[in-house]
C-alpha cells in the first residue's frame, strides 16, 4: 500500500469512530417540535409562546420569548404592493431580427420524383429514356409530358430535366 492509501485507511477509521463513539445528545440550539391544532388558528410552542392570527389576517406574537419565528406572508415582508405590475423574469425574449413576412404566394416545396431510371438509348436525334412510375413504364425523348404533372425538359448522358407542371420548378435526375 502506499502512503496514500494509509492515510486515507486512518481518516476512514477516525470517521467511524466518530459515528459510533460520538456525543448523541441533543443540541441545546435546536427548536422543539411543535404541536398544531389544524382546526384551531392559535398555536403554541413547548416553550409556552403563543402565535394567533387575527381576524384581519395579521400575525401576532405573545411578548414571551420565542423559539420558533411566526410564517408571515412574503408580499408583507418584501413591501411591494398589490397595484405594482410583476415583471416575468423568465419571460424569452428573441434578439434575432424581426422578420416581415413577404406577400408573395407560397409555393409549394420541389417534390422528390417519383421516377425510377432503367435505361437510356441514344438514337441519331438524341437520347431516348425508359422510366418505371407505379409499374407503368415510359418511353420519353425530350420535351415529352410524363403523366400529369412531369414534363421532360431535357436529356444529357448524365442527367434528365423534369419541370413540375403546377409549380413550373425543375428537377434533375441523374442517370449512368
Amino acid at each position: 500500500m502506499t502512503r496514500r492509501h494509509w492515510i486515507l485507511a486512518i481518516l476512514l477509521l477516525a470517521a467511524a469512530a466518530i459515528a459510533v463513539f460520538g456525543d448523541r445528545a441533543p443540541s441545546a440550539d435546536v427548536a422543539p417540535a411543535v404541536v398544531r391544532d389544524p382546526h384551531n388558528s392559535v398555536q403554541s410552542s413547548a416553550a409556552g409562546t403563543v402565535v394567533s392570527k387575527t381576524a384581519s389576517g395579521k400575525v401576532s406574537a405573545a411578548t414571551t420569548p420565542a423559539m420558533l419565528l411566526a410564517v408571515l406572508p412574503r408580499e408583507s415582508l418584501i413591501g411591494r404592493g398589490v397595484t405594482e405590475p410583476r415583471a416575468n423574469l423568465f419571460a424569452a425574449h428573441s434578439f434575432a431580427p424581426i422578420q416581415v413576412a413577404s406577400t408573395a404566394p407560397v409555393q409549394e416545396a420541389p417534390r422528390e420524383l417519383p421516377f425510377k431510371y432503367l435505361g437510356k438509348q441514344d438514337s441519331g436525334k438524341g437520347w431516348t429514356v425508359f422510366l418505371e412510375k407505379n409499374d407503368n413504364t415510359f418511353i420519353v425523348k425530350a420535351s415529352d409530358a410524363v403523366g400529369d404533372d412531369y414534363k421532360v425538359v431535357s436529356i444529357t448522358a448524365s442527367t434528365i430535366t423534369f419541370e413540375y407542371l403546377p409549380t413550373h420548378e425543375q428537377s434533375f435526375l441523374q442517370i449512368e
